[in-house]
């Protein structure tokens, strides 16, 4: 297992993204983890454009997407596979992620290995760089073995906690949470919001035993707009929370694959006397 790799913290939202992302294509049904149609989930996914993360400690993960039907339709996807832990959603990511790769065999008995081409979408393209860059030295994409189909006979299903921005009550502090909901702008009082601030939202309602340090990981660099503000909400926070977002090395790899930082106008950008009075 990678759980302490330098990168593993940002495949959680890209598997999350993309494994929704191909349910939902696939109106719904697992087969691209399972190997055969038939198992199933209620499909409401539509754009899949942003998931964010939120860890803190180890065993608690928020979960938030720019459309809130993303959102529930990986609650879904996690409660499908009995997943409600950090722990078990890690171990899970790192047992399963190749699935969503092209692959190829060389020839009959094999094992299948990850084909990354020019063609492969950049979200697939980054997961598999991340999961390459934990290898061990020497080893690259092509040498990511493609796992056997998941067996889901067995499994139980759960229901993963959910936590509404309109709730008036702190957000849970342990386990997976799924963040959904909209939060109050200050110079954007309309347009889209992004999951990132989704979160930042929420965290201004966290319970007093939320403290340290917390990480906001996602699919995409932060856009200027949700840049500011996170900067804004670290610097408000300091000396009761270290809040941390951009890891410069994977940044620089999602610039190459152009999921970098943009600049933004219509972005609803969170109202930070609000939320984070000074």
């Amino acid at each position: 297992m990678y759980f302490m790799a330098m990168y593993f913290d940002e495949r959680i939202p890209l598997y999350l993204n993309l494994a929704c992302r191909q349910v939902t294509r696939d109106s719904g049904d697992l087969k691209f983890l399972t190997g055969s149609s038939g198992t199933t989930v209620t499909c409401g996914g539509r754009e899949n454009q942003e998931t964010q993360v939120l860890k803190f400690g180890g065993s608690t993960i928020w979960i938030a997407n720019n459309d809130d039907a993303d959102t529930l339709m990986m609650k879904a996807f996690l409660d499908k596979l009995g997943i409600d832990s950090l722990e078990a959603l890690s171990s899970h990511v790192e047992d399963y992620a190749a699935r969503l790769y092209p692959s190829r065999k060389a020839g009959e008995g094999t094992v299948a290995k990850a084909n990354i081409s020019d063609g492969t979408a950049v979200k697939v393209k980054l997961l598999a760089e991340l999961q390459a860059q934990e290898m061990i030295s020497g080893k690259t994409v092509a040498d990511i073995e493609i796992p056997d189909p998941k067996d889901l006979t067995t499994v139980t299903a759960v229901s993963n906690k959910t936590y509404k921005l309109s709730s008036s009550n702190a957000p849970p502090a342990d386990g997976i949470v799924f963040v959904t909901g909209n939060y109050d702008g200050d110079k954007v009082t309309g347009g889209d919001q992004h999951a990132e601030q989704k979160l930042l939202a929420a965290l201004s309602k966290a319970p007093s035993t939320m403290t340290g340090a917390v990480r906001i990981i996602g699919c995409k660099s932060a856009c200027s707009t949700c840049e500011t503000v996170l900067l804004g909400v670290r610097d408000r926070l300091k000396g009761k929370m270290i809040v941390s977002f951009q890891n410069q090395n994977v940044d620089n790899m999602r610039t190459d694959l152009s999921l970098g930082k943009k600049n933004t106008s219509t972005i609803r950008d969170l109202a930070l006397d609000t939320y984070f009075p000074a």
